[in-house]
């Protein structure tokens, strides 16, 4: 599902993981050719996350490239550790909702 403003996308799967990241590239990788500088993840509803997820989460923020920032809202344990141990929480913006994230990547709407 795709929300507004700042683009958001709800992960709607229980698990990211190798089975899931090509329909997860499918969804987001078209909002970064578009020129999106910004992105919301919402992870409130994923239990497990991979490598590969991980994985397809960096390529997503290395496309936004210099000019934007990936944020990922909603993510509970253990996700949450996996992100934080693994210093993710450097990389990525993470925030309790998407509301939260659309305000810590300055959209003011």
């Amino acid at each position: 599902m795709i929300h507004t403003t700042i683009p958001a996308f709800t992960i709607p799967w229980p698990r990211l993981d190798l089975a899931r990241v090509p329909a997860l590239k499918d969804a987001l990788y078209p909002l970064t050719v578009e020129g999106a500088d910004r992105l919301i993840i919402d992870m409130s509803g994923v239990d497990f996350l991979d490598s590969s997820g991980l994985g397809a989460l960096v390529s997503l923020s290395r496309k936004l490239g210099g000019r934007g920032t990936l944020a990922l809202s909603g993510a509970r344990e253990p996700v949450l550790s996996l992100l934080t141990m693994s210093r993710m929480d450097q990389v990525f913006v993470l925030a309790s909702n998407i509301d939260a994230a659309r305000k810590a990547l300055g959209d003011g709407s």
